[in-house]
């Protein structure tokens, strides 16, 4: 068996479904074993949004989102996704060629200035990183790679093979099965959470994007009811719960919370920090203040007591931590520490009069979005920049996810992570929300899901501008905007010359009857949103005063 046949069969004994990428000359061996194969090649118009088609599958699917790139170009070009998958916690798996051993430093074509070069880029941003030399090494490397994964934190593998090792024997057929470590909090940490609960009069929780990782949000739930304990979230939180849960209580951060919730945060005598890095955005650039004590769990010890000092730190699974909490609590029953939390006394909604008829208001378009799909499956995929700040404002039901960068933040992941979250999850309705500037880097991918007939729906804020960039250019340079006004392009015209349905709306008055077309139609829908350029979302306002 070649190691390329190798490959294919352990992607189809992990059960890949999909793989993302380009074919090149030196990966063509395992594009041919895989066309003999039932996984599907979805075959991208450019390397970085093979990466994030992979992030965004690998998000709502819990499984590696797989990558295949031929040398030189094709890596490298896919370094960014993989950086922005690293920095969020995905599981996305890239599978990359090398040159032929023989021409290694020969000056062959693609190659890098030594052989090291992709592989030692790629070991800063991923959990592991391997080269297959001998054809045999590729059962164990592969295996290494599948488990290393999503054991513990999920994070980005990449397994290298020089295109002549494709060819090599690759022994008999060795499969491994998965073995995903999961760290859980121990007897005597469960104790000690439960001392500090004990003694605590106005407990708070902070719910990360670790909670979503591990699919922990119905133990999240049923902990905060048991204790009337108010939640609050980062963006990367966003789906941990309903807006509409009765202790929910919005954003953490300072500059995307409002006065109620900002005093719950300055009052709590004891905060549970479920699964966040404390990172800039969700501390509102660290001006976080935390009062009380603070238990803080987290699946990567070496994000406990880097931002925030811990009273009690706790390397753990968030869904096995919170499962084991609440079996203790219904043991021992309800005692001394059921807290007073009155629901819904934050304001979850960040409404603002933004009525301007010259334009459409994101605000309003969102709003009738979330409620034409209430009760339905639904996945909003968001990018860098203004359109995520509206994106995050938006409420959200039991039934829908926000999936979005917030860390990283690398522009142009929406329409491509949004075509992996619709082939991850066939049955809901995916949009994504992106700026023109963002459209601009991957929205290319449109094609791709037209070519693949993968039904999303991409909506476009279009302003002129990077936004995001003039709102600081306005606040600390006069309102000077170099190099941050887009050229006029049509969205719409576009996505109607190459078989998908274009919608231009340019008031409120035109939003039903958009929703109306886009929720029916079978394929892809750009609706293009005329917005005013001066509207500033409002979990930004507090940044732009």
């Amino acid at each position: 068996m070649k190691v390329s046949e190798a490959v294919i069969k352990m992607l189809e004994h992990k059960n890949v479904k999909y793989v993302f990428g380009i074919p090149g000359a030196h990966i063509l061996s395992l594009y041919d074993e895989l066309s003999r194969s039932n996984i599907k090649s979805i075959q991208v118009t450019q390397e970085q949004s093979a990466g994030f088609m992979a992030d965004g599958y690998a998000r709502i699917a819990h499984e590696p989102g797989i990558i295949l790139t031929t040398a030189g170009p094709g890596v490298l070009n896919v370094i960014n996704s993989i950086a922005q998958a690293y920095v969020e916690s995905s599981g996305v798996f890239l599978i990359g060629a090398n040159c032929k051993q023989n021409l290694w430093g020969r000056g062959c074509y693609h190659e890098l200035k030594t052989p090291d070069v992709q592989i030692n880029i790629l070991k800063e941003i991923t959990k592991y990183s391997g080269r297959v030399i001998e054809g045999v090494e590729v059962w164990s490397t592969m295996s290494r790679a599948f488990d290393l994964c999503y054991s513990g934190r999920p994070r980005p593998v990449y397994v290298e093979f020089p295109e002549d090792v494709f060819e090599a024997d690759a022994g008999e057929l060795l499969l491994f099965e998965s073995n995903k470590g999961l760290p859980e909090i121990s007897p005597i940490e469960v104790e000690s959470v439960l001392e500090l609960l004990s003694k605590s009069k106005k407990p708070l929780i902070i719910a990360g994007g670790g909670v979503v990782i591990a699919q922990a949000q119905e133990e999240l739930i049923n902990f905060a009811q048991k204790l009337s304990i108010p939640v609050t979230t980062t963006i990367m939180g966003k789906s941990s719960c309903p807006s509409s849960f009765s202790y929910n209580f919005g954003f953490c951060g300072p500059f995307f919370s409002n006065s109620a919730t900002i005093s719950k945060v300055l009052d709590a005598d004891l905060i549970i920090a479920l699964g966040t890095r404390f990172d800039e955005l969700a501390t509102g650039f660290f001006s976080l203040k935390l009062n009380g004590k603070l238990i803080h769990i987290d699946i990567d010890s070496s994000e406990l007591n880097k931002n925030y000092k811990c009273d009690l730190s706790v390397v753990s699974d968030v869904k096995i931590f919170l499962s084991k909490i609440n079996q203790e609590i219904d043991k021992r029953g309800v005692f001394n520490y059921k807290k007073e939390c009155s629901p819904n006394e934050g304001n979850l909604n960040y409404k603002s009069p933004l009525t301007n008829t010259r334009f459409v208001s994101p605000e309003v378009f969102l709003d009738k979005v979330q409620k034409r799909l209430l009760g339905k499956k639904s996945i909003f995929v968001g990018d860098a920049g203004n359109s995520s700040s509206w994106l995050v404002g938006m409420e959200v039901d039991k039934d829908q996810i926000i999936v979005t960068p917030s860390g990283y933040n690398s522009m142009g992941f929406s329409v491509p992570a949004a075509i992996g979250a619709k082939l991850a999850s066939p049955e809901s309705k995916v949009l994504c929300i992106c700026g023109d500037g963002s459209f601009l880097m991957t929205g290319l991918e449109v094609l791709t899901a037209i070519a693949n007939n993968i039904s999303i729906i991409c909506v476009v804020l279009h302003d002129k501008r990077y936004n995001m960039l003039t709102l600081f250019q306005d606040k600390k340079y006069s309102g000077r905007y170099s190099g941050t006004l887009i050229n006029t392009f049509n969205f719409s015209d576009f996505i109607n010359a190459n078989g998908g349905l274009g919608i231009l709306i340019n008031d409120n008055s035109e939003i039903d009857a958009a929703l109306d077309r886009a929720l029916s139609y079978k394929g892809v829908t750009l609706i293009e949103v005329m917005v005013d350029s001066g509207l500033v979302p409002p979990v930004l306002s507090k940044l732009k005063n």
